[in-house]
């Protein structure tokens, strides 16, 4: 979870900044990360993913400062989609650690589609934003402050 989660949100990064950077050869550019809503609030059911998902709005915060851009010309955001209608989502009372619980959940929450999730990253892009988490969710897009 870990690994997966929030390491390869940071290896992501550095190799972003390692090939884009434009002091190193590179154009600049944007780095999107995933995020979720769940690194806003709790999340008992998964408590490790929720602390993975508000490392990376702290990640992607830091990194997406005037700091950076002005040396790098890289702007990092994140998008933090809500429960998104995948396999994973189906598969997740599995993997929690009360599947009880969890299918209550499920059953409970409205799901967007993964066509959301991408229309999001394009939205992000075209806003031409820098260090902004725009979270994504059954009540439509909204960039947040944390």
């Amino acid at each position: 979870m870990i690994d997966v989660n929030f390491i390869g949100v940071i290896h992501g990064i550095k190799l972003a900044f390692h090939y884009m950077n434009k002091n190193g050869g590179g154009h600049g550019g944007f780095v999107i990360n995933i995020g979720s809503n769940a690194g806003f609030e709790s999340f008992e059911l998964g408590p490790i993913y929720a602390g993975c998902k508000h490392g990376i709005n702290g990640i992607t915060k830091s990194y997406g400062t005037e700091f950076h851009w002005e040396r790098t010309g890289i702007k990092v955001n994140a998008v933090c989609p809500g429960p998104v209608n995948t396999a994973l989502f189906h598969t997740f009372p599995d993997m929690c650690l009360d599947k009880e619980v969890a299918l209550r959940h499920n059953n409970s929450v409205k799901f967007i589609q993964p066509e959301e999730v991408a229309d999001a990253v394009i939205f992000v892009l075209e806003e031409n934003k820098n260090g902004a988490l725009l979270r994504v969710d059954c009540n439509g897009r909204r960039y947040v402050e944390s």
